[in-house]
């Protein structure tokens, strides 16, 4: 500046035509002003000045501002009748604001925005974000839709040490253009109820299938056709020192169908039951491993039923520095008890396969100099080899599988 008065014993005074930068955070902060005023420690009033986070020499944006206050003991920034500019164009006028400076959460309007669609018209969105507590949030969203109506968002975060979630609610009172209510819902939800027993909520919800095609904007939203709605709880523990976990599933779906392209909705588990232990070193030569599964799937319209499937598995893994070889044979079950099925068609099905896979490498290495460094080079051969006999499953249904994608 051209001139200053400062007081050392307090840590006050000013700056006449300052030139300045603060670098307290993640980004300077710089900028010019006609006078800066010192209020103590960390604490500056700028006037009639202007500043910007963008490098020396590309101010790309500028915020223009009547006077500035920050308090970066209470990390809060205060501007009076301030002008947004992005390059020298004035894009927003703000009479007064209140701003986190560094990465401090607080309470106040977000930036709004803005949209236009053929099925909404112009959209505009005024988000206010409600700052909680540490470990909760909420944004309120008013959102004007010229040819539907003005509907009300908001969301909801929570976390804790044993939880955390978010959920969403959504509603238009009356769409102009239907003559009736809409609203949409989601809520996630993960909780360790203790080390060994975990959970998960997942449910999605709108009101009509058409809501994301005519009340959103993005084309990742309004191509959805498959809302969730699952419950999981797992489990894990050990008994007389022989580990095991568990898990069930209760999976449902909300298809949204278009008169003009209709799809098949998928199938639903109600519910999912898995179970698994495995023991490794028996007898210092082998590895177990037994998965099972049962699940109940259930269809409106298609063949339904429910299916138990098995695949024990032992291997003999031999390891060494210079090279391994692994055995390995399994069986796998899959039987399935149908209803609904056509004509003809058997409602039990069930195939017993044996399998095997071999697996066998080497590991070469040798000191190596590479442009004047030390390095390691390394060179590792291996054969994989599985075989499984073919068995005709033609009859059994898709519940949850398809074709594979070879490549």
């Amino acid at each position: 500046g051209t001139r200053l008065r400062f007081d050392t014993r307090n840590d006050t005074g000013s700056l006449e035509q300052p030139k300045y930068t603060f670098r307290g955070g993640e980004r300077a902060i710089r900028g010019e002003a006609e006078r800066m005023e010192f209020l103590g420690k960390d604490h500056y009033r700028i006037e009639n000045g202007s500043f910007t986070t963008c490098e020396p020499g590309k101010d790309d944006w500028r915020f223009d501002f009547g006077s500035l206050e920050l308090d970066y003991d209470d990390e809060v920034g205060t501007g009076r009748n301030a002008k947004v500019r992005f390059f020298d164009t004035t894009i927003a006028a703000i009479p007064w604001m209140s701003f986190p400076l560094e990465k401090r959460r607080k309470s106040g309007f977000l930036a709004p925005s803005y949209a236009q669609t053929s099925r909404g018209g112009v959209e505009m969105s005024f988000p206010f974000y409600w700052n909680i507590a540490p470990e909760q949030d909420a944004t309120l969203t008013p959102r004007v839709i010229t040819k539907r109506g003005t509907q009300l968002n908001a969301d909801y975060r929570y976390l804790n040490a044993a939880y955390a979630g978010s959920l969403r609610v959504e509603y238009l009172p009356e769409d102009n253009e239907l003559k009736k209510s809409r609203s949409g819902f989601s809520l996630q939800h993960t909780q360790t109820f203790t080390p060994a027993l975990m959970g998960r909520v997942d449910l999605n919800k709108v009101s009509d299938d058409r809501y994301y095609v005519d009340l959103f904007s993005r084309v990742r939203q309004t191509s959805q056709t498959n809302l969730q709605r699952e419950a999981f709880l797992q489990y894990g523990n050990s008994i007389f020192g022989q580990g095991y976990g568990a898990s069930f599933r209760i999976q449902k779906f909300q298809t949204l169908q278009d008169p003009l392209a209709p799809v098949v909705s998928p199938y639903q588990r109600v519910p999912q039951v898995n179970f698994s232990t495995a023991r490794n070193d028996i007898a210092g030569l082998a590895d177990l491993n037994f998965p099972a599964e049962y699940v109940r799937f259930t269809h409106p319209t298609l063949v339904q039923g429910s299916r138990v499937s098995l695949n024990p598995s032992i291997s003999a893994p031999f390891l060494t520095p210079g090279y391994f070889f692994t055995p390995k044979v399994g069986m796998r079950y899959v039987g399935y008890n149908l209803d609904r099925t056509a004509v003809g068609q058997p409602e039990r099905l069930s195939a017993t396969i044996p399998w095997m896979t071999l697996d066998g490498g080497m590991v070469f290495e040798r000191d190596a100099r590479l442009a004047g460094r030390d390095m390691t080079q390394t060179f590792e051969p291996r054969v994989y080899y599985t075989y499984v006999p073919y068995k005709d499953q033609s009859q059994m249904p898709f519940f949850d599988t398809g074709l594979a994608d070879l490549n």
